[in-house]
Formats: C-alpha cells, structure tokens, sequence
C-alpha cells in the first residue's frame, strides 16, 4: 500500500478455493475459466485509467511506479470462500455449479484514497487549483466521481457480504435436494448486481464525493467520508484538512519528495 493511504482492518487476502467449477481462486488468470479479475481496470472503462505516482525505495535508488485502481470484487473472494466453497454440506450443489468470483459480473474498479488525494491536490492535468484554508485543491470533478474508495471500510462491507451469503447458504441447505444446476451461480450473480447497485447509491451520499470533498475543505460536512465508503455504516473519520500534518503526509508521499 502506499505511503499515507488510508486503510481499515482488512488487508490479508485468502487465495480462494476451486471446487470442480465452482471457483472462488485468487490468481490473476483462473484456470480452467480464462477469467481476469483485473480486466476490469485493464480493460474497463476510462475513469479507471487514472493513476497515482508512488515512489518506493530501492537499492539503486527511488523507482516510481504508477499505481492503478483497484479491482474489487463485488462477492469478496474471502467471504464466498469461507461462507460457500468451505462448507462440506454444499459439495453436491458446488460439485455442479459452474461459477468464477473473477468474471466480470463480479468485478468493479474503485479508486484509492491516493488518487482522491492525488487529483485533488498534486496532479497537473486536474484543472484550475485555487487555495481553500490551508490547502489548494482543484475544483474539478476526478473521471471517478462517486466512487466509494476501496481503502474506506472495506471489513465492514466484507462482513454486509459475509451476512448476505449466509442467507443464501441458509436457503439452498433447507432446497438442497430441489437445487437445479447453476441455480447457486445465478443467484450469486443477482446479489453482485445488488450490491454492485448498493455501491452506486453510496457513492452518491451527500451529493456524492465531489460535492462532500469541496463542503469538507469548506468546514460545511462532517460527514464527508460517507460517500468515498464502501460500507452501509461507515467508520467517522476526520478530513485531513482537518489535520494539516496529515494531509502534508499525504501530498508529500505523492509528490514523491
């Protein structure tokens, strides 16, 4: 993670499993589903181009590195592993079901908060800049308006996940032997499009996270940091306007001085 990146409990990721066809495998391309998880921000559209310089410390010296936003997954990798892939009463519905975590149903790519930081406050090419209290911001919209940040509450939204496919996992144990084939992938497609859905509506809490970044600096939002989350019930933090030393780490982290 980068210097000065906001982060939340959840930072260790489990490789998944792959039962038959049901795959819940972390790896860049599955195999046997061809899959790419990270096609979303490759191959997805343009707001998920926009990247942050990050200088990291080698032993010839300072490499920058341009660093992409995230691909998440919609269905946590951890929380289909755990709930779904794990439990030894489901292995003649997964046996055949044929699903992939990684497909593209699954899958959005979602800023971090650096290059929240990073078009707001050091990026050239972002528009005019102007000076609000102690800091100069642009005020032009990023390519990413109103998406959450991946960074913000991401345990929190594992555990929203975590909840919802106990439901699922609950109903298909009480219509195991009525299951039709692929009817478990079907509905793990509906609950990625519903929160998929939940996602958007998120980030267009308090205006949505451009109109919350400008009240913020403005002293007009304590509750600006609900729309860069990703959970129902976000975590309350403080802007880093209000805490100069901490948005002087940031800027200089992505200036890379």
């Amino acid at each position: 993670m980068s210097s000065g990146q906001q982060t939340d409990s959840s930072k260790r990721h489990t490789e998944g499993l792959l039962v038959k066809e049901f795959c819940t495998q972390r790896k860049s391309k599955c195999d046997p589903c061809g899959n790419k998880y990270d096609d979303c921000v490759k191959n997805g559209p343009a707001v998920a181009a926009f990247k942050f310089p990050r200088a990291i410390n080698k032993s010839g010296g300072i490499e920058v590195q341009d660093i992409s936003q995230n691909a998440h997954h919609i269905l946590c990798i951890a929380e289909v592993t755990k709930v779904i892939s794990k439990d030894d009463d489901l292995r003649r519905v997964l046996a055949n079901t044929k699903y992939c975590v990684n497909a593209s149903v699954n899958m959005i790519a979602l800023p971090l908060f650096s290059h929240t930081v990073h078009w707001y406050c050091t990026y050239d090419d972002s528009g005019d800049k102007q000076t609000i209290g102690s800091m100069v911001t642009t005020l032009t919209p990023p390519p990413f308006v109103n998406l959450p940040n991946h960074c913000f509450d991401h345990g929190r939204y594992n555990k929203e996940v975590e909840t919802t496919l106990g439901k699922l996992k609950a109903y298909v144990k009480e219509a195991v032997h009525k299951f039709e084939t692929n009817e478990l992938a079907s509905a793990l497609d509906n609950i990625s499009n519903g929160f998929r859905g939940k996602l958007v509506k998120r980030g267009l809490r308090e205006g949505g996270t451009h109109t919350a970044w400008m009240a913020a600096l403005n002293r007009r939002n304590d509750n600006w940091y609900k729309p860069f989350s990703l959970a129902k019930n976000p975590r309350e933090r403080a802007f880093p306007r209000r805490s100069k030393r901490t948005m002087d780490r940031l800027v200089k982290a992505l200036l890379n001085r």
